[in-house]
């Protein structure tokens, strides 16, 4: 039995649909959804931004969406103007790829530098969520990418974007860690990746995750689950 009950889970849930292929109808579902489990956030390609934010007009789900997103490897010009967009049509939460090549290659100044000045065209009340794609990384390249993400002033380390593989508790176990390090204790930790039972949520949960980037299916199917232990 998880440790959530399921209105409590949903405040923790990221719903998604966040792949090439979701189409209009898609959306129109997560938004159902997430407005029926009060799900915390509902993301979406930026281009449906404008609809989600016009189907969750009233409810208490924010509407979310991501920047250089999946790849990270855009330019930092884009990256800014992509989230100055995003503000302007309504994003309330951002997820925001790093430049996972720049950090492979060791040029820290370049990755701080991007994410702080995307965090800078940013209102102070939109939440910016780092991710890291910590499936292209090793041990100490979480480390460092961690320390980075405490260091800009994002609200989250992300482990990933669910293109590139599931997330570990391993992980996990090493941003929590990090970030005690570093003094990053204000920083949360998304978990996304491969999130699709209870009892990958109770694990993650257990080593220090406090949101869930879930798919819309398998996030219903968690939601439906846990409602009914």
């Amino acid at each position: 039995m998880t440790q959530f009950r399921a209105q409590e889970l949903a405040r923790r849930i990221d719903i998604s649909c966040v792949r090439a292929q979701n189409s209009e109808n898609d959306v129109r579902l997560l938004a159902a959804e997430a407005k029926h489990w009060h799900c915390i956030n509902a993301h979406v390609l930026p281009n449906w931004l404008p609809l989600l934010r016009e189907l969750l007009e009233g409810s208490d789900t924010f509407a979310a969406s991501p920047v250089g997103f999946p790849a990270g490897g855009v330019t930092t010009e884009t990256k800014i103007f992509e989230a100055e967009q995003l503000v302007q049509i309504g994003v309330q939460e951002l997820d925001v790829v790093l430049n996972i090549g720049r950090l492979i290659d060791g040029d820290l100044a370049y990755v701080k530098n991007e994410l702080r000045s995307i965090i800078g065209a940013v209102p102070p009340s939109i939440p910016v969520k780092a991710i890291i794609e910590v499936s292209h990384l090793n041990e100490e390249q979480i480390r460092i990418a961690t320390r980075l993400v405490a260091e800009s002033g994002s609200a989250f380390v992300k482990t990933g974007t669910g293109w590139a593989g599931p997330v570990s508790a391993a992980a996990i176990e090493i941003i929590a860690r990090e970030l005690e390090i570093c003094g990053g204790q204000h920083v949360q930790i998304k978990a996304a990746g491969g999130i699709r039972t209870p009892q990958d949520v109770e694990q993650l949960a257990s080593v220090g995750a406090t949101r869930f980037g879930i798919g819309l299916t398998a996030a219903v199917e968690i939601l439906n689950a846990v409602s009914q232990e």
